[in-house]
């Protein structure tokens, strides 16, 4: 990947690599359906293979995002019929906030729920033509919703977010901070503060910078028309939350990736990350140091005997509270695909951390790294 000739490009609109590759790694990154208006913001003229790649890439997204629509048309008048609180986040959420919401792609619906209403909405969804895709992958969360037709698959969760043992970002922690989402009357969706505080816990923590940049544009869609209140507030939640230099961090490869610097009145708000924290950050989040590891660092409740029980059961069994809402075939069905999932997604960076593979191991390091600055 030729992420530094292509960052050149983003920055300046001018590089040496070929077009194809460019085309390639803006892809790879979600910024393609965005480089017409990257462009037109900085007065560049683009190629016209880029040109034709990322017009291309916005009318796809755009007719995959009406099927999106049609889904949560569908689940405002399934939240609404069981008067159950259905909160949406992520995807069609944050692209809303793009100058067109096509310029900003997703793979899926994610909802938040409460627990004791999983049971009822997953009934509902069964007679509406969803299946339970249980394949073994999906440890921390409950398995997928596949739609009868063409559409985005569905991710229930119970809690956002899972950190060494504890689940956070539940229904009942955040039902203060949850207001109607206007374009689908039913469906909730976290205040703007909130919802950003997350997205960056899912971006730096959860994922320790895996996703690419991509997110690194929806900070600055999400946060374009904030009056210094909304950064306030947000330094107060991220104070609470442990996360102040989760979002200090952020904001600093935010900056640094649209070569604009926040005014002083923002940045002296969040503690900003030592230089070698940086680079490193602007390496994994790049794509330099990327490679599916393991994340026991992240998700080990404690290093004693119980921490290391707990965590194996979780590896093996997947969450508790999510398998009580299989049914008994399900259970068997996950348990027996489960080995075979983790060795086809962590299999072959272990072996290579095993043979010493520099590239592995240096993003084991990096992201081990990150975490233990996180924390400490």
């Amino acid at each position: 990947m030729e992420t530094p000739s292509s960052l050149a490009w983003w920055w300046s609109g001018k590089s040496d690599i070929p077009d194809s590759a460019f085309l390639a790694w803006a892809r790879a990154h979600r910024l393609l359906a965005l480089l017409p208006w990257r462009a037109k913001q900085k007065g560049w003229n683009l190629p016209e293979e880029i040109r034709r790649g990322a017009i291309r890439e916005r009318f796809e997204e755009a007719a995959r995002q009406a099927l999106a629509h049609k889904q949560l048309e569908h689940l405002a008048h399934v939240a609404q019929t069981l008067s159950i609180p259905i909160a949406c986040v992520k995807g069609p959420v944050v692209a809303a906030r793009y100058p067109d919401p096509a310029q900003r792609s997703y793979n899926d619906l994610d909802l938040l729920v409460a627990p004791e209403d999983v049971a009822r909405l997953l009934e509902a969804l069964h007679e509406a033509g969803y299946r339970t895709l249980v394949q073994g992958d999906r440890g921390l969360h409950l398995p997928p919703l596949i739609p009868a037709g063409q559409g985005y698959r569905l991710e229930l969760h119970t809690a956002l977010a899972h950190d060494r043992g504890r689940a956070f970002f539940t229904l009942a922690e955040v039902q203060e901070k949850l207001a109607p989402w206007n374009q689908y009357p039913g469906l909730l969706t976290l205040n703007a503060v909130t919802h950003l505080l997350y997205l960056i816990y899912h971006q730096t923590d959860h994922h320790q910078l895996s996703v690419g940049l991509g997110p690194l544009a929806d900070v600055r869609f999400w946060t374009q028309d904030w009056e210094p209140g909304h950064w306030k507030t947000l330094h107060d939640a991220a104070d609470t939350a442990g996360l102040s230099k989760s979002v200090g961090l952020t904001l600093a490869l935010a900056a640094w990736f649209w070569n604009e610097p926040y005014p002083d009145a923002i940045t002296v708000l969040f503690p900003q990350p030592r230089p070698d924290v940086l680079t490193l950050a602007r390496q994994m989040v790049s794509g330099e140091m990327l490679a599916r590891t393991p994340k026991f660092w992240r998700d080990l409740p404690d290093k004693s005997l119980k921490g290391w029980l707990s965590y194996a059961g979780l590896l093996l069994l997947g969450a508790p509270e999510n398998r009580k809402n299989l049914t008994f075939a399900q259970r068997i069905g996950f348990y027996l695909r489960r080995p075979f999932m983790l060795i086809k997604h962590h299999g072959p960076t272990l072996w290579q951390l095993l043979r010493g593979e520099r590239r592995s191991r240096a993003a084991w390091d990096a992201q081990q790294q990150l975490t233990s600055w996180l924390r400490e």
